[in-house]
């Protein structure tokens, strides 16, 4: 576990001096870890309702709820099944105290009296095994989030290239030519939204495992909100929707041309993914307080206070449909959040039901 980190231990113990024994050698640790110092369970299990602590050392001979029952009602709760537990005893160190111990929940045990090396050793051990355990999680929910979109978005959108394409291979001798064109600008949309799905799940993918490089430098906005633009023109025709930006040719930002890029694109696909026909679409670009601020502004149908909260958080997994039915992961916005972290900036939404939505980018100018 890297020192840099603020690291706080809950210690519970009736005996005072202990507590004060064991946050003394916690102290020496460079920074020192935070103890909170509790002399029985029942204080600590009302500590544990509005903090989490990294880690709990808890003594085993206790009034009123011991450290086996302490550890026992610490796993039974959601809220505290996670938390590392180490068991400090100086008269349950038999094999079969220990083991029961463990058995309960306990992830280590420290003897009494308390050997500083040793303690150190335990607590290190101890957070470096949590760390590794909750890294492991992430990993695994994201895998699982993963294979969920490849095997219901994904597929959905190649069904649907697959049957319009069938459906031209078959048909189109005896079409007019509107319907084949009608039919082969709904192929060109789904493999269109394919294509931005894919990059999408390529890019966050990268984030999960750390493989996506940071490589600031300065670049053109007006000309990457063009190409962008360029890309997604198509579907902002077919629902006669109007694009307009208010950007100086020869502004230039500082930042990763492929995070910002992928930023710029995802926000522009959602406002005309969510802008109904004959709406408008307005992309800015203005210097506030030494900040550079890039604003995509939509008329669109807006968004709820609630989902607003729930847009960069992975674990709600928002997805809603544009108002022509389009089809999105809910990963778009959650990637962009990540990506304007690493410069330091901010992602911000402002919107209103019914009227239309902002996003606005706001970036350090180098």
């Amino acid at each position: 576990m890297g020192k840099k980190e603020n690291i706080t231990i809950l210690v519970v113990d009736d005996q005072l001096e202990n507590l004060q024994i064991i946050a003394d050698c916690l102290s020496e640790c460079n920074p020192p870890y935070t103890t909170i110092k509790v002399p029985e369970a029942q204080i600590a299990l009302k500590i544990l309702e509005s903090k989490r602590p990294d880690l709990i050392i808890t003594d085993w001979e206790m009034p009123g709820m011991n450290g086996i029952e302490f550890i026992i009602t610490l796993k039974n709760n959601p809220a505290t099944a996670e938390i590392p537990v180490i068991m400090c005893t100086g008269v349950m160190v038999e094999s079969e105290n220990l083991q029961k111990a463990l058995e309960a929940g306990a992830l280590d045990y420290v003897r009494k009296p308390i050997d500083k090396i040793e303690l150190l050793a335990r607590v290190n051990s101890a957070l470096m095994l949590a760390k590794s355990y909750n890294t492991l999680k992430e990993v695994s929910a994201s895998k699982d989030k993963l294979f969920s979109i490849i095997s219901h978005d994904l597929k959905n959108n190649f069904n649907s290239i697959l049957g319009l394409s069938q459906l031209l291979k078959i048909s189109a001798d005896d079409m007019e030519k509107k319907q084949v064109q009608e039919l082969a600008t709904l192929v060109n949309t789904s493999a269109s939204n394919s294509f931005k799905l894919l990059e999408n799940l390529l890019e966050w993918s990268c984030t999960r495992i750390n493989k996506t490089s940071f490589t600031p430098q300065y670049f053109n906005i007006k000309k990457m909100y063009t190409d962008n633009i360029n890309i997604l023109s198509d579907s902002a025709t077919i629902k006669k929707i109007e694009i307009e930006a208010f950007i100086d040719e020869d502004t230039e930002l500082f930042g990763d041309v492929n995070m910002l890029n992928t930023v710029l694109r995802n926000l522009l696909s959602n406002a005309i993914k969510y802008t109904s026909s004959g709406g408008k679409v307005l992309v800015s670009h203005e210097t506030v307080a030494g900040m550079d601020v890039i604003k995509v502004s939509d008329s669109g149908v807006g968004i709820s206070r609630e989902n607003i909260d729930k847009l960069f958080n992975e674990s709600e997994n928002l997805s809603t449909l544009g108002t022509d039915n389009e089809k999105g992961t809910g990963l778009g916005l959650i990637l962009c959040k990540e990506f304007i972290n690493k410069h330091k900036g901010e992602l911000k939404v402002s919107s209103e039901v019914g009227k239309g939505t902002d996003f606005m980018v706001i970036l350090p100018r180098d």
